[in-house]
């Protein structure tokens, strides 16, 4: 293993060092998310976001999560909009600048 892809060194293989430490000027975010249609609306939205927040902090799953190198965390739908949010900037900006297209 050459490099990890994301900003910091990653505790599932904590020898192998970051892209960044490598001389490579990014890095790459990975996420996973649970969502729903708009149409179930905010206060659904945030009813699920209550249920599922301490379940991903329960001790069973943060392991289970970490022997994929994953790190099992909640958030409220605002901060998960956010998120989405600046990675389709970050990554609408480099598709627009390496002229990327779906037939390239």
């Amino acid at each position: 293993m050459l490099a990890v892809s994301g900003a910091e060194r990653n505790a599932f293989l904590p020898a192998v060092p970051t892209m960044r430490e490598q001389g490579m000027s990014f890095a790459v975010r990975e996420w996973y998310a649970f969502f729903m249609p708009a149409r179930a609306g905010g206060a659904t939205a945030q009813r699920a976001a209550a249920a599922l927040t301490p379940v991903l902090a329960q001790a069973e799953v943060v392991d289970f999560a970490k022997q994929f190198g994953l790190e099992a965390q909640g958030s409220t739908p605002q901060e998960l909009a956010a998120l989405v949010k600046a990675d389709a900037t970050e990554w609408g900006d480099l598709v627009r600048q390496t002229g990327f297209t779906a037939e390239s």
